[in-house]
């Protein structure tokens, strides 16, 4: 699956479907049942250096659907600052609340020095590194202090940095040009952790999801781990539904759990698309002179919310010389039917246009750059083999300015500088 293209005009696409939560040992699982092979992670991982583990992987079901099913087992006694996995307790809120915790902390420094030395490449580092350096930064705005000091109580043992290094060199070896992930689960429940019990998400879970989609689930326990919530968002170009391409390969990741409710399945979906796309699409057009700022507000925000591909506002000067706005949805055929029911319930209109339109859309893909102030997204945009642009992500820039307390400028003008772009 690894190598060039067959085709240069095709793009890679991976879709992490979430639909049961994600862990880290459940991205491990879907990996090799995509096709990574048990041997080349093997050796990949002992280019880390002995930490006192033992790797089994082994074929298990979830409702009937067979995956891949991996566990870290560690050569040391269990210990109360250490990763987590799920163990069912009894409980009047939520049936899976407690957590078997083991192994040793780590400090984000030590975690860096570790994976920065190792034999791994370039590119596995950088993923590996982008994602702890995101949990680094969640919860050193949690306690206050500063990334390279934070103590990772759940998630500094050697089974996450086994499981987050499994994850960067997956990524490395599947090499998609595009990670799409589905909304991120939020069921009920409070979660015990080195911090006490808390509610779901926990807090460190919570922080990483900012600038992630989420999505309300009947049933208590936690689906999402933080490490699990680390690997999605960092990998993530963009959230949603599975996105139109040739599907070539699919990966089971088995969970811990078997709840009743649905299967604990982590898939991953690849397929294949164009490198440039042309999409036949719709814009839904309506006049509102009679809104307040807060509701157009608020329907911009249900619209995105709900599916629109891009939402917009345009002032205009309406009849008798009113005032007013032109609201427009840009969206895909399939969800204009609830799109326009929407934009007619949420707002005062009594009418719409429809406009069918052709959207063209240059392939991309995310690279990450390791800037002054840490790893950072850029997405970079293509036409068949010729770079056209590259954009640094906005959520990653904004919290490396808030993690080194520096103007939010600084860090974009910084990444441009260490990409070569004036």
């Amino acid at each position: 699956m690894t190598g060039p293209r067959a085709n240069a005009s095709q793009r890679r696409i991976l879709y992490i479907d979430c639909y049961a939560g994600i862990a880290g040992d459940m991205m491990i699982g879907a990996l090799l049942d995509l096709g990574l092979p048990e041997a080349h992670l093997r050796a990949r991982l002992a280019l880390l250096g002995p930490l006192d583990y033992e790797l089994e992987v082994r074929r298990a079901a979830r409702h009937g659907i067979v995956g891949t099913d991996v566990q870290v087992h560690l050569d040391v006694p269990l210990k109360a600052t250490g990763a987590w996995s799920f163990t069912p307790v009894a409980s009047t809120s939520a049936p899976f609340t407690s957590l078997k915790e083991h192994g040793h902390g780590r400090r984000y420094r030590e975690i860096r020095a570790l994976i920065g030395d190792s034999g791994l490449s370039d590119l596995e580092k950088r993923l590996a590194l982008a994602i702890f350096d995101r949990l680094a930064v969640a919860e050193g705005k949690l306690h206050g202090i500063s990334p390279d000091e934070v103590h990772f109580h759940e998630v500094g043992g050697v089974d996450a940095i086994v499981d987050i290094t499994s994850a960067a060199i997956g990524l490395a070896w599947l090499a998609p040009d595009e990670v799409v992930c589905a909304p991120l689960p939020v069921p009920r429940g409070t979660v015990k952790c080195a911090h006490g019990t808390m509610p779901l998400p926990a807090p460190a879970t919570l922080e990483l999801m900012v600038g992630a989609e989420v999505t309300a689930i009947d049933g208590h326990g936690e689906w999402v781990t933080p490490t699990g919530a680390a690997i999605a968002t960092t990998l993530a170009t963009r959230y949603g539904t599975i996105p139109s391409m040739a599907i070539t390969a699919i990966g089971y990741g088995v969970g811990d759990r078997d709840p009743p409710s649905r299967a604990n399945l982590l898939r991953l979906i690849v397929g294949t698309a164009p490198s440039a796309e042309l999409a036949s699409d719709v814009v839904l057009e309506t006049n509102l002179d009679d809104s307040t700022g807060e509701a157009i507000g608020y329907l911009t925000e249900r619209l995105l919310a709900e599916g629109a591909l891009d939402v917009w506002v345009s002032p205009i000067v309406m009849k008798k010389g009113r005032p007013g706005v032109t609201v427009s949805v840009l969206t895909d055929p399939g969800r204009r039917p609830h799109l326009e029911r929407l934009l007619l319930s949420e707002s005062s209109a009594i009418g719409l246009r429809r406009v069918p339109v052709e959207r063209y859309k240059l392939a991309r893909r995310i690279e990450t750059v390791e800037s002054t102030f840490g790893p950072i997204r850029v997405k970079v945009a293509f036409e068949g083999e010729t770079i056209l642009n590259r954009a640094p992500e906005y959520e990653d820039c904004r919290r490396a300015a808030e993690a080194h307390r520096v103007p939010l400028k600084d860090v974009f003008a910084d990444v441009l500088r260490t990409m070569g772009k004036p």
